[in-house]
Formats: C-alpha cells, sequence, structure tokens
C-alpha cells in the first residue's frame, strides 16, 4: 500500500516538475503525450503510466482524479508505517520519505 501512494505521488511530482518547466520556457508541452512515449518502452512503463495518457487527457494533474486522491490518502498511515520500520532497520528510502513530505505539503 505505501508503494502504491508513494509511487502515484511521485508520478504527480514528476509530471508538475515537466508542467512548471514547459510553462517557465513556454515549450507547451502535451503531458499526455509525454506519457504515451514512455509507456513504448521507457523504464517507468507501467500500468500506471498508460492510466496516465488518458488522465492527463481530461486532467491538470494525476491528483484531481477523486481515486487517486482517495488511493494515495487512504494508505498515507501504512505509508508511514513503513517508513518508521526502515527507519528502525537503518534502511534508506529517500524516494518515499521525499515523497510523503510532498504529500503532506500539498495537503
Amino acid at each position: 500500500m505505501a508503494y502504491q501512494a508513494a509511487r502515484i505521488v511521485n508520478h504527480h511530482h514528476g509530471f508538475e516538475v515537466i508542467r512548471a518547466t514547459s510553462q517557465q520556457y513556454q515549450l507547451e508541452i502535451d503531458l499526455s503525450e509525454v506519457a504515451k512515449v514512455w509507456t513504448n518502452g521507457c523504464i517507468i512503463r507501467s500500468t500506471l503510466m498508460e492510466s496516465c495518457v488518458h488522465i492527463l487527457k481530461q486532467n491538470q494533474s494525476l491528483l484531481e482524479v477523486d481515486t487517486l486522491f482517495a488511493t494515495v490518502d487512504s494508505f498515507k498511515q501504512s505509508w508511514k508505517e513503513m517508513l518508521k520500520l526502515s527507519m528502525y532497520n537503518d534502511q534508506a528510502v529517500p524516494v518515499f520519505v521525499s515523497g510523503l513530505h510532498y504529500w503532506i505539503s500539498m495537503t
């Protein structure tokens, strides 16, 4: 559950970085097309990325989709528990930590 939550938030964050860069440099990058290209053999090829193609055609961000937002929110506690265990066992999980901090700052 923690992985699913982190995955959604980190995909959202990545697309937001691309969106901000596109706006700053007036590049008019189509995020749906970016997701489509990435589903065709990129290292981040996944069913989530395939969903992003459709989601980003209709929405500005992944977290505008109620089901994705609710999924992350419902898994937040398990995400925190996973981080507690990783710290207790001296396991570095920076992507999970930064993803949760990003989520907390947004909500």
